[in-house]
């Protein structure tokens, strides 16, 4: 596992749980995340695909865009 927790990366479900704070129903978690490339989660560097068109999310860097704090993209 890693140390630096902006490289921790897992599923929508894994992550909800982590981010139930700022997102009060898994809904309206999947509706930002659907909505990723309009409202700066991508550009955020929160959400990334696989090679499979999987949706993996860094909790961490989810939380910082909930929160409206800057964060750097991922590389």
């Amino acid at each position: 596992m890693t140390d630096n927790i902006l490289d921790t990366w897992m599923s929508v479900a894994e992550a909800f749980p982590l981010l139930r704070k700022h997102f009060r129903t898994l809904k309206t978690f999947q509706h930002h995340l659907w909505k990723r490339d309009e409202n700066g989660l991508a550009a955020a560097g929160a959400v990334r695909m696989t090679p499979f068109k999987r949706l993996l999310v860094n909790p961490e860097r989810v939380r910082a865009w909930a929160m409206a704090e800057d964060t750097q993209a991922a590389a």
